[in-house]
Parts: C-alpha cells; sequence; structure tokens
C-alpha cells in the first residue's frame, strides 16, 4: 500500500513554507478562509496536474493557479506576491511492500498573476525510491528564496521530471501503482480524485456508484490495443534474451569441451614424457654399464702398461749391458740392426694402434647412431656385430640415403611443434 505521509508548500496562497503531516485518516478543521480548501488544491494539482480547483470556491472567488501562487486575497483584486513567484508543492509517500519513501513535486514560475503561464513554468517531478522531503532543497540556502530550476535535485539519487501534463499524470499513476494514465483504472483514479477533493454534491449517486464502485464489464479497447503491444514488445525481448542466452550456452559447453580436450591432451603428453623418461633412463643405466666396464678394462690395460714399461726398461738395461759387452764385435753391429728395426716396428705399431683407436670411436659414434635411427624409424637393417670393411660401403650408401627424409622429418616436427604451440596459446587466450 502506498500512503500520503507529508505535504510540503512553498508559497501556495498564504503557506509560504509550511510542512504537513498526513496519516491514513487526516481531519481537517478550521473556520472559514484558513487555507483548507487551498491545501486540498494542491494535493489535486500536484497528483493529477488537474487546475480546475475547488468547484465550490470557484464560484464565489474565481480560484486559479495564478492566484495560489500569487496568494490572491479573499474578495479583493490584490495580491501578497505581485511579482516572480516560484511556487513549489511536494507530496512525500510511504510503500509498505517496497519499505522506502519516495516524492512527487511540482514547481511552478510565474512572472505575474495576470501573465498566461507557458509549458515550461510547470514541471513535475518524482523521485527514485529512498527520497525524502529533506532530501530535496525547496529552499536555497544562499539566498533563502526557492531554489532554481536547475538547483533543485537531491544531493544522491535521481529525480526524473516532465513539464507535460499528461506525461505527468501517466508517470504519477505509474509511481502510485496504478498503471498507465489512460488505463480504466488510471482514468477513475484521476476523475474519483477530482471529484472526492470537490465541494460539489454528486448530480447521480447511482450512476457514481455502478461508474466508479462497482466493477464495469466495459472495455477500453485503446488501452487494450496499448496492453497488446507493449507485451507482443515483452515478448520479443524475452525472445532476444532467449537466444542470448541459449548463444552463451553454446559458447559455456564448448568451452568447457575445450578444457577438458586440453586436459586430456596434457595428460597424454605428461604420459608420454614420463615413458620416454623411463626408456631414457633404461638406456642411460646400459650406457653407464659399459662405461664402467670401460674402465675398469682401461685400469687393467694401465697396469698392464705400467709392468711391461717396466719389464722394458729392465730389457733395455739388459741390452745396453750386453751391448757394451759385445763392442765392436759383429755380433754387436747385427744386434744394432735388429734393435733399429724392432723401432721402425713399434712406430708402424703405434700407428696401427692409432688407427684402431679412431676405427673403434668411429664404430662406437656408428652404433650410438643406428641406435638413435632405430628408435627414430629408421632401421639400417645391420648390427654393429656384422660391420665388415666389406659392408661399411652399403652402411655408407644406405646413410646418405637417409640424409633427406631426416631432414624432412626434422622440419614437419618442428612445423608440427609450431602449431602445437599456437593451439595452445589460442586455447589459453
Amino acid at each position: 500500500m502506498i500512503e500520503l505521509k507529508r505535504l510540503k508548500l512553498i508559497n501556495w496562497h498564504n503557506f509560504e513554507n509550511t510542512t504537513f503531516d498526513c496519516a491514513r485518516l487526516t481531519y481537517m478543521i478550521g473556520v472559514n478562509a484558513v487555507g483548507k480548501t487551498t491545501i486540498l488544491d494542491a494535493i489535486r494539482y500536484c497528483l493529477t496536474t488537474n487546475r480546475n480547483f475547488n468547484a465550490l470556491g470557484n464560484k464565489k472567488s474565481g480560484r486559479t493557479l495564478q492566484g495560489s501562487v500569487h496568494a490572491k486575497q479573499r474578495g479583493e483584486n490584490a495580491y501578497r506576491r505581485p511579482g516572480h513567484t516560484v511556487a513549489y508543492i511536494g507530496a512525500e509517500f510511504w510503500d509498505s511492500v517496497k519499505h522506502t519513501s519516495f516524492v512527487i513535486a511540482v514547481r511552478v514560475e510565474s512572472e505575474g498573476p495576470m501573465q498566461e503561464l507557458h509549458p515550461g513554468d510547470q514541471t513535475w517531478y518524482i523521485s527514485e525510491d529512498g527520497i525524502t522531503l529533506e532530501q530535496l532543497p525547496f529552499i536555497d540556502p544562499r539566498t533563502g528564496a526557492p531554489s532554481a530550476k536547475e538547483d533543485f535535485k537531491p544531493a544522491e539519487g535521481r529525480l526524473s521530471y516532465t513539464r507535460s501534463p499528461s506525461e505527468a499524470r501517466d508517470r504519477i499513476c505509474r509511481a502510485l501503482g496504478i498503471g498507465r494514465a489512460a488505463s480504466p483504472l488510471g482514468k477513475k483514479f484521476n476523475e474519483v480524485f477530482q471529484m472526492g477533493t470537490s465541494m460539489d454534491e454528486i448530480p447521480n449517486f447511482r450512476e457514481f456508484l455502478y461508474q466508479y464502485i462497482l466493477p464495469q464489464p466495459e472495455l477500453d479497447l485503446e488501452a487494450l490495443q496499448g496492453d497488446r503491444l507493449e507485451l507482443e514488445n515483452l515478448h520479443a525481448v524475452l525472445a532476444e534474451a532467449q537466444t542470448r542466452a541459449d548463444a552463451l550456452d553454446e559458447i559455456v559447453r564448448y568451452g568447457r569441451e575445450a578444457t577438458e580436450k586440453q586436459t586430456e591432451a596434457l595428460v597424454n603428453r605428461g604420459a608420454a614424457l614420463l615413458a620416454r623418461a623411463a626408456a631414457d633412463a633404461g638406456e642411460k643405466a646400459v650406457w653407464q654399464e659399459r662405461v664402467d666396464a670401460g674402465r675398469r678394462q682401461q685400469e687393467t690395460l694401465h697396469t698392464r702398461y705400467a709392468e711391461a714399461k717396466t719389464a722394458e726398461a729392465e730389457a733395455r738395461r739388459a741390452y745396453l749391458t750386453a751391448h757394451s759387452a759385445a763392442g765392436a764385435s759383429g755380433e754387436g753391429r747385427a744386434l744394432d740392426a735388429l734393435s733399429e728395426e724392432l723401432a721402425h716396428r713399434q712406430t708402424a705399431l703405434d700407428a696401427a694402434a692409432r688407427r684402431a683407436d679412431t676405427a673403434e670411436k668411429a664404430a662406437e659414434k656408428t652404433g650410438n647412431l643406428l641406435a638413435v635411427l632405430r628408435r627414430s624409424g629408421f632401421a639400417a637393417g645391420q648390427k654393429m656385430a656384422d660391420l665388415t670393411p666389406d659392408t661399411l660401403p652399403a652402411l655408407t650408401d644406405w646413410l646418405t640415403a637417409q640424409e633427406k627424409p631426416l631432414e624432412e622429418a626434422y622440419f614437419a616436427a618442428r612445423q608440427h611443434t609450431a602449431a602445437l604451440q599456437r593451439q595452445q596459446t589460442e586455447k589459453r587466450a
């Protein structure tokens, strides 16, 4: 339920700056000419834009909007505010459903009691929820006069306004929970509000009862047409919203699928890396055993070499002793020739040993190369144990033939890796 709680009048007839408290049932009691009708005129004008002030008063005093703004004196052609005047009417309401307050106000600016009002001289305001009369600057604190049009706004919150009476009626009816002013209920509100604040008698109470109190079967075709168009617009908005919701659901579904596939790819890659690591660990162990065996063999050879060097030194000493004993005899010269021949053979033996060592290293590199090629899918069909001088040319020819396919496979792998990195970057983005 929406209830009127307070009413504020600024320069409205004899009220210069007055605020009234209202309740669900409010009595106004006083002698004539104290302002009871003036208050009803203010409420009716603020909420319905109706300028036909109290009918009984009009018959005697000719009440007008300019007369209320400029404070026309009863029975006289005199005004308390004859010059430029700004008047405000503010009505504060309480919405018991939303548990909040809001304000409906109207501002009137007139140059004089005899001047016609222009469309821009009347402005109706409707605040958003949570605004009270105290939050609206009806009076300019710097001058003490009614606020200028551009200064009439709350410090916080929004205040909508219109200068069109018909648009104002429509907005006020919506704010009061009645609906559009052109609807049957809106029309009843504006008509009954005028009659309820009027002092004229109801000419035909039965007609009034059936027209305004009891429900009527009559239809407002124009209002129904408007409602139908509004309903069609709402259906169109709802369909568009549903289409967007479906598109969002589709995007979410694609995102989930992409995430699942990315997760699966990462898991597979991790498994492949683990398998490769296990294979490399096994291969590393085999090669470590071979290295250890080679080191042990090298140590044995070093020991034998040291023993051979010792034996050689002893043999050389024995030789020198024998050579000295032989002197210049024929046996000594034969022994020198034999020693020289032995030195030549030793040199040839050392050269053969170096060539053998080089061949052994080449064979080791060849074996490693064949192992790598076998893991990469390039099998030569030959083993190191079967490699002989006769089979070496065939192996060399095969390796030469595999050079181009290996280069193609290498560049294909690089392109595939670059493509995977781009896909991963796009998915992360």
